[in-house]
This record gives structure tokens, sequence and C-alpha cells, in this order.
């Protein structure tokens, strides 16, 4: 994966600012509150998509509640994050184990799918970390010069702080790849900002991991 997201840096001098495409939001799991979904219990979301997903039933996948903690919805917690003195790794997701940590109530098993799927399983599922590298290999220059602006706005809006190019690896392309495959962005952004060949991708993905449509309502 190092080489495949170094080809995509080698680039960023080249590439103009984005213009005529809105920003998709930095954190794609904070759901309009116009779009009504059915709300699932938090304590049983995480629980609720191991039971729904047979990718995730041998994750051994831990979950935490700290309900309104962040402005996102959930957060993905990997082996080896210790965290921080202000985003602490929470007590029931111990270090060598993954987890999913729920911020808000209305969190459904897809969301928690989606998170695990991008931060996890495209580096240690085999078909899941070729579906990334051709995606990552898929990646056009408008795409990558769009991510300019969603930086400045996580920066502004987010507060984010890492650096441009971690935060690109780590967060924003992840949200690219799950934004149109677990539903997270409106179709009339994912069908302007994604081609022909990603949208079959993502379509594959959908079918690898059992994805409905009726789950992604």
């Amino acid at each position: 994966m190092a080489t495949d997201f170094a080809s995509l840096l080698a680039g960023l001098s080249h590439v103009g600012a984005p213009s005529g495409v809105p920003f998709a939001p930095s954190a794609p799991n904070v759901l309009p509150p116009t779009i009504p979904f059915a709300p699932i219990p938090t304590r049983n979301s995480v629980q609720a998509a191991v039971a729904q997903f047979l990718a995730l039933r041998n994750l051994g996948l831990h979950s935490a509640v700290s309900l309104g903690a962040e402005p996102y919805k959930l957060e993905f917690w990997d082996k080896a994050d210790p965290g921080s003195v202000k985003e602490p790794r929470p007590d029931s997701i111990p270090l060598g184990a993954i987890g999913v940590e729920l911020f808000n109530k209305h969190v459904k098993p897809i969301s928690v799918l989606a998170d695990v799927a991008s931060h996890y399983m495209i580096h240690t599922d085999p078909t899941m970390k070729r579906y990334y590298q051709q995606f990552l290999k898929s990646v056009t220059p408008e795409q990558l010069a769009r991510t300019h602006t969603d930086y400045k706005w996580a920066q502004k809006n987010l507060g984010e702080t890492r650096p441009y190019a971690e935060w690109l690896q780590k967060t924003r392309l992840p949200a690219y790849f799950r934004g149109y495959t677990f539903g997270q962005w409106p179709e009339d952004f994912t069908s302007r900002v994604f081609n022909k060949q990603q949208i079959e991708l993502f379509d594959q993905v959908r079918k690898y991991l059992g994805v409905t449509q009726q789950q992604l309502k």
C-alpha cells in the first residue's frame, strides 16, 4: 500500500484547486438530521453488526459506549492505538484488540461495518486489501485535488492538526472508499465524484461484504 499511496502524493504539486463540486463532510458518519433511519440501541449496535454481517464475526470486535463524547457517531480503534489525554482509549477495548466506540445512540450496524472495513479489513483481509489497492490506483487528479479543500474544511471545522499526507492516508481516502459503498454520502454527490469504474468496484465490495440495498436505507 505504501507504494500506491506514495504515487498518489507524488502528483500533489501539479494538482490545482478543486471547483464545482460541493464538499462532502470530512466526518461522513454524521448524517443530516433530515435523513430518517430506525435507531438501534447504542449498547447493541456493534453486536447487531456482528450478528448481521458474516465478515465481522471472527474479528473479535470489542465495543464501548461514550454518548456525546465526540461530535461524530463512532470511532474505530485498532490494536496498537493507545489513545491520548484528549481522546483516551476505552477500557473495554484493550490494547491488542480492535473495537468500535459509539458516541451516538442512533448508530446503524452498517456504519459499524463501514468503519471496520475501511480502517481494518483493507489491511488484513486479502480480498478487501486488493479492492482498496484498486481504489487507490483509480484515484483521479481531480479527486485528489478535492481532498485539499476537504482538508482545509477539517482544519477549520473539526480542529484537524495532522499533516495533510497523514490525514489523507488514514482518514480521507478511507472515507472516499466507504462514502458510496456504505451509503454514507448522498447519491447526487457520489454520482458526480466517482467514475463508472469506481462505482463498479464499490459494488463488488458491497457484494463481497453482503451489503444489501435495504441495509443502505
